[in-house]
This record gives C-alpha cells, sequence and structure tokens, in this order.
C-alpha cells in the first residue's frame, strides 16, 4: 500500500491489495533499523500524515526548524560543528529536493564546496559554465558509463586537473576507479556535496542532512 507505484507496466501488487480478493498482513515490525531509532517511528508518521511534534531529543534525528533566508546559516554550523569535532566530512551527505533556487542543490553545492574544499593556490581549478571545478571536490556521476564501470550515482573525488592533448582534463577518483573526463564529458557529472533525494536512493550514508525549504 505504501510502495511506490512500479516503473513498468501495471501494478500488480497494489492492484491485488486493492482488491479485497486476497489475505493481507501489514508488517510492522522494522529490522533494518536499531530499535531505539527514531526514524521509522518519523517515517510511520509521514507515511500516515499523522502530526509530527518537535518536542524531543532523539540519539540519531533532530528536526531544526528555520525560514528559508537561514538555511544556508544553520546549514554552516553544522559543517563547522563537524569539523570542530575533527569528523570526517566525507560521511555525511546532504538531500535536497530541487536543484533550482536559493536554497536548491546548485547554491547549496557551491556554498559546500566553499566550506570543505576552498579556493587554495595549491589546487588546480577550472570554471565549466557557472560551476568551478577545484582538486579534491566530491564528485556525483549522472551517467552510466559501462567501459569505465562507473554508473549514475557513484559518488567520487577530484585528484587531478590538468592539460592532455589540447583538452582539460579532470581525472576523478571512484573509490579506486579512476576516470578520466574530457572538457566535452563535463556534463556526465556535477558536485556531490548536496544530492537529490532522488539520485540517493538505494545508497547508504553515515549521517544525512535534508533540507526542506518551502
Amino acid at each position: 500500500e505504501f510502495q511506490l507505484p512500479s516503473i513498468g507496466p501495471g501494478n500488480v501488487l497494489g492492484d491485488l491489495l486493492s482488491s479485497e480478493e486476497i489475505n493481507k498482513t501489514y508488517l510492522e515490525k522494522i529490522y533494518r533499523t536499531k530499535e531505539n531509532s527514531y526514524i521509522p517511528i518519523l517515517a510511520s508518521l509521514i507515511k500516515t500524515r499523522d502530526t509530527f511534534i518537535n518536542d524531543k531529543k532523539y540519539s540519531d534525528f533532530t528536526f531544526v526548524e528555520s525560514s528559508d533566508i537561514y538555511i544556508k546559516e544553520h546549514l554552516k554550523a553544522i559543517i563547522e560543528s563537524y569539523k570542530k569535532k575533527n569528523l570526517n566530512l566525507d560521511d555525511i551527505e546532504i538531500l535536497a529536493p530541487m536543484y533550482k533556487g536559493e536554497n536548491g542543490i546548485d547554491k547549496l553545492n557551491k556554498l559546500m564546496q566553499e566550506l570543505v574544499n576552498p579556493e587554495d593556490e595549491n589546487k588546480n581549478e577550472i570554471k565549466y559554465g557557472e560551476v568551478v571545478y577545484r582538486e579534491g571536490d566530491k564528485i556525483l556521476q549522472l551517467v552510466n558509463d559501462v567501459d569505465n564501470n562507473v554508473f549514475n550515482g557513484d559518488i567520487g573525488y577530484i585528484k587531478g586537473i590538468y592539460r592532455k592533448e589540447r583538452d582539460n582534463i579532470i581525472l576523478i577518483d571512484f573509490m579506486g576507479t579512476e576516470v578520466e573526463y574530457r572538457q566535452d564529458e563535463y556534463i556526465n557529472f556535477t558536485h556531490g556535496y548536496v544530492i537529490s533525494v532522488h539520485k540517493s536512493q538505494g545508497s547508504e550514508y553515515d549521517n544525512v542532512v535534508v533540507i526542506l525549504s518551502e
């Protein structure tokens, strides 16, 4: 009942359940999270459209109420807190629903680059349209590339930016798989500090910040 509709033809399971002609059992026990986790409770509230009351602190969930104009400041505070605690910034992923807008993925990625991988005279960088790619940047692959063994949704880091055979090359390391991109191939990736909720499906992260702007 709460599953997403099928991508292909038909919606077999949903149709069977709605027919009232077969027996069904609701699975209410969550096995994929710790017993004291608040996340499955919150997910259930969202599914049933019940009211969420932000009146307690939980070990694995924090809700920060904010007007849109202060979202970036809250994000900055979270990142600075990570830095002060010497936590690994690779263990955090930021999700947002949309690319455009003041609190959209594009502008949040620019902010995150400034916070996590700022301009450095020892790091090569290149401008592509309105985006600056810099050595050390976190990158999200946007298309399947079977020949190079990288796929839509893979996360990597820029290992080098250099000239090669009259072309500007960006070398990206995807967990040991290194891929060279010519300038006409830059469209195949984007910054990966902030990614869409859609792109994150099927992935796992130690810590997640979800930006919900009006």
